[in-house]
């Protein structure tokens, strides 16, 4: 497995989320990155879960908020959920909310 280097942009997202513990709590997996004049995102794959969220998308918005969208690979990759202008310190509780995945270990 190849290791990449993650731009500043997708570090401060992945920290935000919780990190390494993130990955091990929820079983996160094939973490990704978008970093072009368009768009700025960090993206990872979740395994099974109460909503049946499998993909998981962040995107840093111009205005240092972010717009994060959950996908279902059973409707042909299509957004399930969108929540718009979410601050850094929200990501967490509107994943767990839209996924039904606790983020951290209490």
């Amino acid at each position: 497995m190849a290791v990449v280097q993650l731009p500043l942009f997708a570090v401060d997202i992945f920290n935000q989320y919780g990190g390494h513990e993130f990955l091990l709590v929820t079983g996160a997996k094939e973490v990704g990155y978008v970093d072009n004049d368009k768009e700025k995102s960090l993206s990872f794959k979740l395994p099974a879960n109460p909503k049946h969220i499998r993909y998981v998308k962040t995107i840093l918005e111009p205005t240092d908020v972010y717009t994060v969208q959950y996908f279902n690979f059973n409707n042909r990759g299509r957004i399930i959920k969108e929540e718009k202008e979410v601050y850094a310190e929200d990501l967490v509780d509107f994943f767990e909310i839209n996924t039904g995945l606790y983020a951290y270990i209490a």
